[in-house]
């Protein structure tokens, strides 16, 4: 077989524009796939930021010795987990995201359950309904919940 120099170094020449062109295409795709991983979280509203902060207060009273015998506080929790839960459904209800609409749903429900289950002085069901809603919440921030380099919090 003879070696010809010539056709040698035209095949790596074309070899080199096809891994050119390969690494060009996959830089824009990492590009691109980047680019939508910046832009896919968003700021939520002000409404949307206070209930979850209000969610937050009724998750420390929940987590305090003693909270399913504190029926006052159980109330209490229950009406502002509701209210934060409305606002929750509200959101969430102009979002393709179903898991979060059925989370919010059903901390809704829970919410309404401690109520109840407070306001019928029943310490079972007011540590059931609270450990459904730490749950609920939970498993939503888990999906949708994404910490920002300065410490904040946005939507995925």
């Amino acid at each position: 077989m003879e070696y010809n120099g010539a056709n040698r170094t035209a095949k790596t020449e074309m070899l080199g524009k096809d891994m050119r062109k390969s690494i060009l295409l996959i830089m824009v795709g990492l590009v691109g796939l980047f680019g939508l991983t910046l832009t896919g979280a968003e700021k939520p509203p002000d409404d949307y930021v206070k209930a979850m902060k209000d969610l937050g207060g009724v998750a420390q009273a929940i987590g305090k010795p003693g909270f399913s015998e504190d029926f006052a506080t159980a109330v209490k929790s229950g009406a502002t987990a509701k209210a934060s839960f409305e606002v929750a459904q509200k959101y969430w209800s102009a979002k393709p995201a179903d898991d979060a609409k059925k989370l919010a749903n059903a901390g809704w429900k829970s919410a309404s359950d401690l109520g109840i289950a407070a306001s019928l002085m029943s310490s079972e069901g007011v540590e059931q309904a609270a450990k459904e809603i730490m749950g609920y919440c939970g498993t939503c921030h888990t999906a949708h919940r994404e910490k920002m380099p300065d410490g904040s919090f946005q939507i995925k």
